[in-house]
């Protein structure tokens, strides 16, 4: 980049996750001959600590936007079912099945085959580049500051769609974007682990006899305890996803995130053969909500708009189908009527969704509650329908994909 230089784009993308490339990627595909173009702050390729499972409605999502299921398969795995562990109680959950149902897949591989797709489409793509949003100029235009080791230049875009995720600062000049973080909101945490097997040490429970091997290709299992919860999955290239939802009192005083993992493991009922991860990547606190999330030629997207613990695993679904939806807004609506539209559907498509998820993630904190509920759940035929209706909806498609006749 060179100095001072002054650009003009028609839609900016800020974030390269699975919100932002799916947007830039969704633009590029109904924009014509308008510019597009993708930032990213971190350098390419890079990893993101995450459960790595995406939903059947994000994998419609995608495909509506130009990426088929079978590219993701061909870099990820089939997910085909769920165990959740608590204490002495362990229940398994089929999820939904078919060309509707969920994928496992990494964010290397995830991240990279979006952008790749959005490059082909025409979007231009700027790794380790930060991005600050300033006031709109006179021509309704927002003023973006874009900066990285070449050097500082301002553009111009007509829209900007924010995809930069929970600690992201691209808003914190533009007023009335304030983001309010949860009381006791917990951290996220994740590492790759090189785990041979993952073994249920307590016989007679959901995952078969002890030493077993609990974690095959295709199901996750989801672990509660004392200081949070912990979700594995295995990836294609054998190593073991780790993602978790941990209270930081806790963590800090364990000494850090491994004695509280491999407790609420072992409180679950489960054993690994390999070594711990020697490191594990963080984020800022995870429940959070943005006072506005979208105003003329400014959308939100994303983890950037509001989170909430995502124990049922739709965390990078609603990136996907709100990527693709903003992408579309921005790209064929005026300023003015997609920062509008981008409200509404987010309201009705992901807010109502999170408020779900934030009571889910109250139970959890009590321990106890879960394993009542596992306990009825394996007792109770009933419980067990409305669990299993409950796992292939949110592993299922089981949302309209948004048309561009619907927008306006």
């Amino acid at each position: 980049m060179s100095n001072n230089a002054s650009d003009n784009v028609d839609v900016l993308v800020i974030g390269a996750g699975v919100a932002g490339a799916t947007a830039a990627l969704a633009a590029a595909r109904v924009a014509g001959s308008r510019r597009v173009m993708l930032v990213e702050r971190a350098a390419w390729p890079r990893d993101k600590v995450c459960g790595c499972c995406l939903g059947g409605r994000g994998v419609a999502a995608l495909e509506s936007a130009g990426v088929k299921r079978g590219e993701l398969l061909a870099r990820g795995l089939v997910l085909e079912s769920a165990e959740v562990r608590c204490g002495g109680q362990a229940v398994k959950l089929p999820l939904a099945s078919g060309d509707g149902g969920a994928v496992v897949i990494g964010r290397v591989e995830l991240d990279g085959l979006l952008v790749d797709a959005a490059v082909t489409a025409g979007v231009e793509f700027v790794p380790a580049c930060s991005a600050r949003v300033g006031p709109r100029d006179a021509g309704g235009a927002w003023m973006v500051t874009l900066v990285d080791g070449a050097g500082t230049r301002l553009v111009r875009a007509a829209v900007v769609i924010a995809a930069d995720g929970l600690s992201g600062h691209a808003l914190d000049d533009v007023a009335g974007m304030d983001v309010r973080i949860a009381r006791a909101s917990r951290m996220g945490i994740g590492a790759h682990a090189l785990w041979g097997r993952v073994r249920a040490i307590n016989s007679g429970e959901a995952s078969g006899q002890a030493g077993a091997d609990a974690l095959p290709i295709g199901k996750v299992i989801l672990c509660t305890g004392r200081g949070g919860y912990a979700g594995l999955v295995r990836l294609r290239d054998g190593t073991v996803d780790v993602a978790a939802a941990l209270d930081p009192a806790v963590v800090k005083a364990a000494g850090g995130p491994g004695p509280v993992l491999a407790e609420i493991l072992r409180g679950a009922g489960l054993a690994v053969d390999g070594p711990w991860p020697e490191r594990f990547g963080g984020t800022g606190l995870l429940t959070r909500r943005r006072s506005c999330i979208a105003s003329p030629g400014l959308l939100v997207v994303g983890d950037a708009a509001g989170y909430v613990e995502p124990f049922t695993g739709e965390g990078m679904t609603w990136a996907a189908c709100g990527g693709r939806a903003a992408g579309v807004m921005a790209a064929t609506l005026s300023p003015e009527d997609a920062g509008a539209a981008w409200a509404r559907w987010h309201g009705l498509n992901v807010r109502a969704r999170q408020r779900v998820c934030r009571v889910i993630a109250g139970g959890l904190r009590v321990p106890g509650c879960v394993s009542v509920v596992a306990w009825l759940i394996g007792r109770s035929a009933a419980a067990r329908g409305l669990a299993r209706a409950v796992a292939v909806r949110v592993s299922g498609r089981g949302q309209k994909i948004v048309s561009q006749g619907e927008l306006a």
